[in-house]
């Protein structure tokens, strides 16, 4: 959101253009490619459904999360994608190990480069405690289907097997 918030004043529609189809290649050839990511992306929004057990009114409520959710962040990760496009140059871009945070330190200096890196890591380890408790939610629900073996069913000790097999 910081990007979008403070991308436009730095945009330069030249970077963008030259970063935009670099293969020299009409635009559509890069579009299998490009649905590829877009797709590996995704991957895993259909865990949304494993939550049902826990969620009140999972009928209503599980859709409503997951499509809202899908348009949230697709529009905001086009959005910014577009304007970091826009703010770098595509051979930085192509080096980058941190798009976002070099997006920032030339919007906002290094200061606010670091915060986005730092809140990077932050988001990842907050991706692994959610990736633990789908998974130990996952075995939950076979154990107690009995596709999985009958250990899973203990909530603390399945907790405790994803989170050590997980951040392993």
């Amino acid at each position: 959101l910081m990007v979008i918030g403070f991308g436009a004043w730095g945009f330069h529609a030249s970077l963008f253009a030259a970063a935009w189809n670099t293969t020299g290649r009409s635009a559509w050839t890069g579009l299998p490619p490009a649905l590829v990511l877009m797709f590996w992306a995704f991957a895993g929004v259909e865990s949304a459904s494993i939550a049902t057990a826990v969620v009140a009114d999972p009928e209503r409520n599980v859709a409503r999360a997951t499509y809202g959710g899908v348009l949230i962040a697709a529009a905001i990760y086009l959005c910014a994608c577009g304007l970091i496009m826009g703010l770098l140059p595509n051979a930085a871009l192509a080096r980058s190990t941190a798009p976002f945070a070099d997006a920032v330190r030339v919007l906002l200096g290094p200061a606010a480069a670091a915060a986005v890196a730092l809140m990077a890591c932050i988001k990842a380890v907050g991706s692994l405690a959610g990736w633990i408790l789908l998974t130990a939610e996952t075995a939950q629900a076979g154990a107690g289907e009995g596709l999985f073996p009958r250990l899973f069913a203990h909530r603390r000790l399945n907790l405790a097997i994803a989170a050590v097999l997980m951040s392993l």
